[in-house]
């Protein structure tokens, strides 16, 4: 499975593929995000995606943000089931 990050005018955009069965890349990238403000995620067993605010990334918007290190690890757990 893999996880590709990229940002475009003010957006992350997270975009995943999984030829294993084992991880459902929707739901996965979906409890990836799921506690984030101002963040949404979701597709299929073999592709999903997912959208983040920067701003909301910065502490700009409700909540307290999340960092690219913070994000990295908790797209790691996910895909190997500790979401």
């Amino acid at each position: 499975a893999v996880v590709v990050v990229g940002c475009k005018s003010d957006t992350l955009h997270l975009s995943g593929r999984s030829r294993d069965d084992r991880v459902h890349m929707g739901k996965t990238l979906e409890g990836v995000v799921d506690d984030i403000p101002m963040a949404n995620a979701g597709g299929h067993a073999r592709m999903g995606g997912g959208q983040l605010s920067v701003k909301h990334m910065a502490g700009l918007g409700p909540g307290e943000g999340v960092d690219r290190t913070d994000l990295r690890e908790r797209i790691f757990d996910a895909m190997v089931g500790n979401v």
